[in-house]
């Protein structure tokens, strides 16, 4: 029988809600799971868990500034909005809310973050589904996104600053670090892939250093992945598709790994799914890429993945699921509770969790 999404709740003190990372980012708390036992390290510890002959992977994709915010010309009334994809280089498909009488027409005077604060003219021609066909007044899209957009912070981090009484953190800080130091333009996100926001370059240097391989891929991270489940069952979620690829050379690398011998590190959730939905023999002579549906819930048996670095995880995610497949649910309930009675901070800008190999039920 399908698990039920209640399955995937648990209780959490709103204050370990991480609204900031931490100020150096491998200063992170990090939980180690073994089999039988845990660890409470900090996340510049993580090579003392590599050997030589393991191959760490991780999403290099590069996290734009999507979130749009503006007024619209008829009413002066405030609109928010999410970019989703680029049609074309002046038409771009995007969500926009609030919603109601929004209509073909109707123009929104976009304002970015400052210190620059510009401004752009978004026109909204027409309705596709839950999102709106807009164009930018014949401007480029990449241009005004970076021009115009803010960092695409979920929305749960946003509402808690706005209630905080500490300094928060300028969009142009947020724009440097929820975003990875390996990030690459070859594949856009509007989310970040969040684990990788612990690992910095001198971090990245010992992990080489130590005989350890790295190959990398890419997973455009989207909206769906940190939506919540809404269906009583997890058997009846419909699936978000994100685009992934996959470079010769990373492919060579999957393939000469001695699973074996050493172990596969992924690094994120949004890892695992690319590894998972990769053909069982991808041709390495050319570049493997396509969209995945996966959804791993328990049980699941791991092709390729034998341990995961990732972040504490929303109720009700596909992304609480898929580490729950890796190291069972019950369990993972018990960690977040032990995590949270040890002041671990929680979510995107949150501390980490290192699940070792032979976690899984």
């Amino acid at each position: 029988m399908s698990l039920r999404t209640e399955d995937l709740d648990y209780e959490l003190d709103p204050a370990l809600i991480a609204t900031e990372p931490t100020s150096v980012r491998t200063d992170a708390k990090l939980l180690v799971v073994h089999p039988d036992h845990v660890e409470h390290r900090l996340v510049r510890d993580l090579p003392e868990y590599l050997q030589p002959g393991d191959l760490v992977a991780r999403n290099t994709t590069t996290v734009i500034p999507a979130r749009l915010v503006g007024t619209r010309s008829d009413t002066g009334g405030s609109i928010e909005g999410i970019f989703i994809e680029q049609r074309d280089p002046s038409t771009a498909v995007v969500m926009l809310k609030p919603s109601r009488r929004l209509r073909g027409g109707l123009q929104v005077v976009l304002q970015g973050p400052a210190p620059r604060e510009a401004t752009a003219t978004l026109n909204i021609r027409e309705r596709r589904g839950d999102a709106w066909i807009v164009d930018f007044d014949g401007a480029d899209v990449t241009a005004t996104m970076h021009a115009c957009g803010w960092t695409p912070l979920p929305g749960y981090i946003r509402s808690r600053r706005a209630t905080s009484p500490a300094p928060a953190m300028t969009d142009h800080d947020d724009r440097s670090r929820y975003q990875t130091v390996y990030a690459s333009e070859s594949v856009p996100s509007i989310a970040a892939p969040t684990a990788g926001l612990h690992l910095d370059e001198a971090l990245l240097g010992r992990i080489r250093d130590s005989g350890v391989r790295i190959a990398d891929v890419q997973l455009a991270v989207g909206v769906g992945t940190f939506a919540p489940i809404k269906s009583e069952f997890l058997g009846d979620h419909d699936m978000h598709r994100e685009y992934y690829s996959v470079q010769p050379t990373d492919l060579e690398s999957l393939a000469a790994h001695d699973h074996g011998s050493s172990k596969l590190l992924a690094v994120g959730t949004t890892t695992v799914r690319v590894l998972e939905s990769l053909p069982e023999s991808p041709d390495p002579a050319h570049p493997c890429s396509g969209w995945t549906d996966l959804f791993i819930t328990p049980p699941y048996r791991f092709k390729r993945v034998d341990a995961l670095l990732t972040n504490f995880h929303l109720p009700r995610s596909s992304l609480i699921a898929l580490v729950g497949a890796l190291v069972g649910l019950d369990r993972l309930k018990q960690l977040y509770a032990e995590a949270a009675s040890l002041g671990y901070r929680f979510y995107s800008y949150g501390d980490a969790m290192l699940v070792m190999p032979g976690c899984s039920d």
